[in-house]
């Protein structure tokens, strides 16, 4: 399943390099500064890249008294599929 949104991302990536796919004609100089800010892939799909977000939500969900206890972020995940996903990607 993480294959198909990885390609499916690839692929609009892709699609959005051709600027006649845009209605805006500046568009390709937005992506470029995304690009330049949040690198090739601004959306990864990998825990390591996720890391840092997720522990500040776990956080602040912790201080907010919204949870018991700071989990650590592997086990928020199926540790199989957390496998499966970082081979993937």
């Amino acid at each position: 399943m993480v294959q198909g949104f990885q390609k499916s991302k690839e692929l609009c990536y892709r699609r959005m390099q051709d600027p006649r796919n845009f209605a805006m004609v500046w568009v390709q100089d937005l992506l470029q500064e995304q690009k330049a800010v949040f690198g090739p892939d601004p959306r990864p799909y990998n825990l390591e890249d996720n890391r840092k977000a997720l522990e500040a939500v776990v956080r602040y969900e912790f201080e907010q008294s919204m949870i018991h206890n700071q989990p650590a972020i592997e086990e928020l995940f199926f540790p199989p599929s957390l496998q499966q996903i970082q081979h993937y990607l």
